[in-house]
């Protein structure tokens, strides 16, 4: 017979016997628990009865505030808390970023689509003659937070409180301390900003080349589908080289199954550059786009399209050569920036 105790949290919580008979092979705990610690070793074991959530202390209270997971919840996604306490799935795009208050959105932007962009002022020189008496100089605008304020004297880094004080945007240097003639004062810090959205870099990178004479992709930036919404822009760079001088070249740009450039080139043309700005509103897309080269004439056209965004949206960077050559046309770098709507 066996002497069982079952202890939790520091505390027994129950005990019982075990009747153990001599076997020649493993016995189960099953078999062997009597139920009632109170019969004693003399009682014969019984069935087994289970210890109910009540008879553990504390238990249900640590099972109160366990987050569980909500009606609502499917994955794979990432895990947040709903205000119920429970474990939900986070809503969005798959490259959406989670803010702390577990809603999602583009990733660059703030709250609901829109934050105060804070701004980065390097190398100012503040207004006021360096005469060896004037202590009072102003700076363009006003640090914030007034700790990121670097105001270098002839390179030194000048000490806060030592070297100067700051009220605002003013700055009044302390008597032993004046900025004298010829001396060269800088001033790096960063501000609250005027509001506004941060860009937001959808891809940037270099591209492949191709000899073949049909259209050939060289490079694409894919956007997720809801990415895109009405006020958003994006911005788009390309820059091509022709390896060869025999056999022209084309160059092609397209965004979702708009055609926006079609430009040859010409075969003493090595170098060719592609600018796009597409907006978006409420009945489509509007774009201009500019191109040129060497000896490629500059040339600018616009246009529209009604692309569906709620759908992945591709920019594709296409290229060609004007008939067959061993010669190649490459896509050395390519960039696609989004400016979102507030």
């Amino acid at each position: 017979y066996c002497s069982v105790r079952y202890v939790s949290n520091g505390d027994i919580q129950c005990s019982e016997f075990w009747a153990v008979p001599p076997s020649n092979s493993a016995v189960r705990v099953r078999d062997i628990r009597i139920p009632d610690p109170l019969l004693g070793p003399s009682a014969q074991s019984g069935a087994v009865t289970g210890i109910e959530i009540a008879d553990v202390n504390g238990l249900q209270t640590a099972l109160d505030v366990r987050p569980v997971a909500a009606s609502t919840f499917t994955g794979p996604r990432a895990a947040i808390i709903n205000d119920q306490g429970q474990i939900d799935g986070a809503t969005g795009n798959p490259d959406d970023c989670i803010r702390v208050d577990g809603s999602t959105g583009p990733c660059g932007s703030g709250g609901g689509g829109s934050a105060v962009v804070g701004t980065f002022v390097d190398g100012e020189t503040p207004s006021g003659a360096a005469n060896g008496s004037n202590a009072a100089y102003t700076l363009s605008q006003t640090p914030n937070p007034a700790s990121s304020l670097l105001m270098y004297r002839n390179g030194i880094l000048q000490k806060r409180l030592v070297d100067y004080n700051l009220s605002g945007s003013a700055i009044t240097f302390t008597s032993v301390s004046i900025p004298q003639p010829g001396d060269i004062l800088l001033a790096s810090y960063r501000t609250a900003g005027t509001g506004g959205t941060l860009p937001q870099v959808l891809c940037t990178g270099t591209g492949g080349a191709t000899s073949a004479s049909s259209g050939t992709s060289l490079g694409a930036c894919s956007i997720p589908g809801g990415l895109l919404r009405t006020g958003d822009r994006i911005e788009i760079v390309a820059d091509y080289s022709h390896e060869g001088t025999a056999v022209g070249y084309q160059a092609d740009l397209r965004f979702g199954s708009a055609s926006i450039l079609s430009r040859a080139g010409g075969a003493g043309s090595s170098r060719f550059t592609v600018r796009a700005s597409i907006g978006f509103n409420s009945a489509g897309e509007q774009w201009s786009v500019q191109s040129w080269g060497q000896s490629v004439a500059f040339a600018a056209d616009l246009g529209t399209s009604a692309e569906n965004l709620s759908a992945n949206q591709s920019v594709d960077f296409r290229g060609q050569m004007s008939s067959a050559t061993t010669e190649t046309v490459t896509l050395r770098n390519y960039t696609v920036i989004r400016y979102p709507a507030p």
